[in-house]
């Protein structure tokens, strides 16, 4: 009875064990499971699926949110935690902001401009670490230009500070070069035309906001006709917001000297520079345009025409893209570092130079199976011998020089520039083609990424403690069949004596 007893107590412990392990391995995994993407040209900050924020790159700005700047290149973003309980956020050059589940705002990073929203409480040139901004209305968006910030609340008002050297914070005020403006600020009602504004977004130096009756309103630099009010806006800063020339617009998106917006008819049009074929049009051959021109070619590499209709669209700026309903992406513009993540366009009829000239299918290839002494040198961690077929979720995010991608089995892909290894895919070289990032890293970043089985030490340790356990029961069986043995002998010696 004893025996069973232990024995029953030893199995529930084991299952225990396993149960507890198991549910701690995706803990583990989800932590470093990349769900968001934000950075700037030499940092990356990561959002993981229990919404904590990572960074890898630079912390010269203090990006890192360390507390302290100093000039180490940062690769391992698993030990580079930032902020946890991160609804959402953006980041710029060499500054950030995020939002909180629990309604706050943070912000940190360069604030020569005031950028940072933060008033003059701190008066620092740099914050290097996730600071409270004093913002009481609660948060819908956020967008970051180079050296300001659009804030849009729930009520549909707008806010901004920092720099307005270009008129990018759409106050009616004019500023001087390097000027403050470090308190985030409403922007007058009445220069939306007393709409409501559901949307917003930032280029370079430019402002955007999208009206809930689908017009769009700009401000700032339209010097590559990004302000969008036709060709008398070039070269001009205008200081409050105007009507563009979209309409019945229902999507905006803008990075850099370009704007993109999606209509309700799910049509997409595009203003703005075009100095690296970035409208993607080929026809038009003009360095900029300051009218909406609609973007209707889509092929893949082998020059075939690609009908689908468009889900979705994202402005890297100097490389644009689109998700369409059949689950293709496709890019356009430079590609000097594969921006586009275009693999094998070397005869392709749509590319000029460095750029690709319309909106093209990106490839997609096998993942290699990787295990812990595989070296990556320069190769990306893809059989470009092996196309396989990808269905794209949607554009995470782009920076313009390296892009993240989500996939419908919720898997991130990436690609584009990989210097100091911002595109968390295992390799420090340019990648070719898109490659599954992953936060998981060695103790020292050496090229290798390890795809880790959560559960292998936990089961070695179960069948180990089995193991033990059962050498451990079979010899006190033993034992206890031994002596008992012994005592009947002594027994009957007893016995015999007696007799």
């Amino acid at each position: 009875m004893v025996k069973k007893a232990t024995f029953l107590t030893i199995i529930i412990f084991l299952c225990f064990l396993v149960i507890s392990l198991q549910i701690n391995a995706f803990d583990i995994e989800s932590q470093y499971k990349i769900i968001d993407y934000k950075g700037g040209t030499f940092y990356s900050i990561f959002k993981s699926e229990d919404n904590t924020l990572y960074g890898a790159g630079v912390n010269e700005n203090g990006e890192m949110g360390k507390g302290f700047t100093n000039t180490t290149n940062y690769f391992l973003p698993k030990n580079n935690m930032i902020l946890e309980n991160v609804k959402f956020y953006d980041a710029s050059v060499n500054f950030i902001f995020a939002y909180s589940f629990d309604n706050k705002l943070y912000s940190w990073g360069n604030d020569q401009y005031g950028q940072l929203g933060l008033s003059n409480s701190i008066n620092a040139m740099v914050v290097s670490k996730p600071t409270l901004v004093n913002f009481e209305p609660i948060v819908k968006e956020i967008a970051l230009g180079f050296r300001h910030t659009v804030i849009l609340d729930t009520d549909g008002y707008v806010y901004t500070c920092g720099d307005n050297w270009s008129s990018q914070l759409g106050q009616n005020i004019t500023s001087s070069k390097g000027d403050r403006h470090p308190s985030l600020t409403k922007i007058n009602q009445a220069f939306f035309d007393n709409q409501v504004i559901i949307s917003i977004a930032s280029s370079k130096y430019t402002s955007y906001a999208l009206a809930a009756n689908g017009d769009v309103y700009s401000w700032g630099d339209g010097i590559r006709g990004q302000l969008v009010t036709g060709a008398d806006d070039v070269n001009k800063y205008v200081n409050k917001p105007v009507k563009t020339l979209f309409s019945n617009i229902v999507r905006i998106s803008a990075n850099d000297e370009n704007v993109m917006a999606m209509d309700s008819n799910k049509d997409v049009y595009i203003a703005g520079s075009n100095s690296l074929k970035q409208l993607g049009v080929s026809t038009f051959k003009a360095n900029y345009s300051s009218t909406p021109i609609q973007i209707e070619e889509k092929f893949d590499l082998e020059n075939n025409a690609i009908i689908s209709e468009i889900k979705s669209i994202a402005c890297g700026g100097i490389v644009n893209f689109m998700v369409l309903e059949n689950g293709d992406i496709l890019s356009w513009g430079f590609s000097g570092e594969n921006q586009t993540g275009i693999y094998g366009a070397e005869t392709y009829l749509f590319k000029e130079g460095n750029n690709i000239t319309v909106p093209t299918k990106i490839p997609f290839f096998e993942p290699l199976d990787i295990f812990n002494n595989f070296d990556l040198g320069e190769k990306p961690p893809v059989n470009t011998n092996s196309p396989i077929i990808v269905l794209i979720d949607k554009v995470v995010s782009s920076s313009g020089n390296r892009t993240f991608v989500l996939d419908s089995n919720n898997q991130v892909w990436a690609f584009g520039n990989n210097s100091s290894g911002l595109l968390s895919t295992g390799n420090t070289s340019t990648n070719i083609a898109p490659v599954l990032a992953t936060m998981y890293r060695l103790f020292d970043y050496d090229k290798v990424i390890v795809p880790k089985n959560y559960l292998i030490k936990p089961l070695v340790g179960v069948i180990t403690v089995l193991v033990i356990g059962g050498g451990l029961l079979l010899f006190l069986d033993i034992r206890r069949k031994y002596n008992a043995k012994m005592i009947k002998a002594l027994e009957q010696k007893y016995k015999e004596n007696v007799k």
